[in-house]
């Protein structure tokens, strides 16, 4: 079972390194700006990334990232944000991520910060037990982190969709969502 654990947090450290880099990259700090308005309050961003399997006991995953834009005020805006990980093999979603989300967005850079009270577990077919033991372990994970991304990656494609590349990680595809 604590195998079962790390590979979920594994995961969902992966995907949410690829959310929280949602605006970061080769952009200057004034295209971060233009992107971030176009997600106006209300709006929804999409974006999907997949990660390979190894063969052996990591499976292949589907990685959909859905984020609402609830609040924003001058260079801080605030989302509530959802990550699933769906099986390739069986099509069914193996995991569900919630929380609310803060990204302050600076000269040099963005900080994000994952409101830790507001994270929600949901694993179809596993105990509440289970799920509660998972959400607080990001809880724990999550509970003072703020973490601080440059503009590096982050490749605007057809404005005001994206994509963010970060090595050794596969791309995010992201677009705004009706």
């Amino acid at each position: 079972m604590l195998r079962l654990y790390r590979r979920i947090l594994l995961l969902v450290i992966i995907s949410l390194t690829l959310f929280c880099s949602l605006r970061s990259g080769a952009v200057t700090f004034e295209e971060m700006l233009k992107l971030d308005a176009a997600y106006t309050v209300g709006s929804f961003i999409a974006c999907q990334a997949e990660l390979e399997g190894n063969g052996r006991d990591r499976q292949p995953m589907l990685i959909k990232v859905h984020g609402q834009v609830t609040d924003r005020a001058e260079n801080v805006t605030r989302y509530n944000v959802r990550i699933q990980f769906i099986s390739k093999q069986t099509s069914s979603i193996s995991l569900t991520l919630s929380y609310r989300q803060t990204v302050t967005l600076e000269e040099n850079g963005q900080i994000v910060h994952i409101e830790p009270d507001s994270l929600t577990v949901s694993m179809p077919g596993s105990s509440a037990i289970n799920e509660g033991i998972v959400a607080k372990v990001f809880r724990d994970r999550f509970a003072s982190e703020k973490n601080h991304e440059s503009y590096k990656s982050t490749e605007i494609t057809d404005f005001p969709s994206y994509i963010v590349r970060k090595p050794d990680e596969p791309p995010l595809y992201c677009h705004k969502d009706s």
